[in-house]
Formats: C-alpha cells, sequence, structure tokens
C-alpha cells in the first residue's frame, strides 16, 4: 500500500510563516527602520509562498493564484504572529537583541 502525503500549501505557508518575523529578527540589525524589516518580511513571505506551492504540487509547477494565496497567507501570518505572539511575549525583541549586529541596516 502505498502511502501519499498531501499538503495543504495555505496550511504550509502559515505554519512556515509563524516563524518569518524570528527570521525576520535575525535578518535585519535591531537598529533597522521598521520599513526594512516590513520588507524584509514581505520578501521572506514572497519566497515562502514559492516554496510552499513548489513542495505541495512538485509535478504540477508552480500555480500563480495558488501561490499568490500563499505569498498573502504568508505574510499575513507573520504580522499576526508578530503583534499577537511574538512581540508581547518578548521572544522577537530577544532575537533581535541576540543577533543585533547581524544583517540589514
Amino acid at each position: 500500500m502505498d502511502s501519499v502525503l498531501h499538503i495543504d500549501v495555505t496550511v504550509l505557508a502559515m505554519a512556515v510563516a509563524l516563524l518569518l518575523p524570528l527570521v525576520t529578527g535575525v535578518v535585519t540589525k535591531l537598529r533597522a527602520g521598521s520599513a526594512i524589516k516590513a520588507v524584509s518580511t514581505a520578501v521572506l513571505s514572497v519566497v515562502t509562498g514559492i516554496v510552499s506551492t513548489a513542495l505541495a504540487s512538485p509535478a504540477a509547477g508552480i500555480p500563480v493564484v495558488e501561490t499568490a494565496y500563499a505569498i498573502l497567507f504568508a505574510f499575513v501570518s507573520a504580522t499576526a504572529s508578530y503583534y499577537g505572539f511574538w512581540k508581547p511575549t518578548g521572544v522577537a525583541p530577544a532575537v533581535q537583541k541576540a543577533t543585533a549586529e547581524v544583517g540589514l541596516d
């Protein structure tokens, strides 16, 4: 019996996106402005959406509409997780302080 794992693109993108605020904190310097951090999160969301779509349906190529939804869901999930969890718990600021001199300015 063959087992096949089917991954929903939206769920995969949102799951990965929950960690994007921490990745943004690592790839940007502590003193980087909010615009740099927002653009970094947007770029990471695009990468997350494309990779999630490619992994979820490797034989089908990269469908444009599904990829666009995955990018949107990744960005919204990353932003919501930052303001709803990572920032209030102090984890995101701690990651940014620990990696203060790493990344984009």
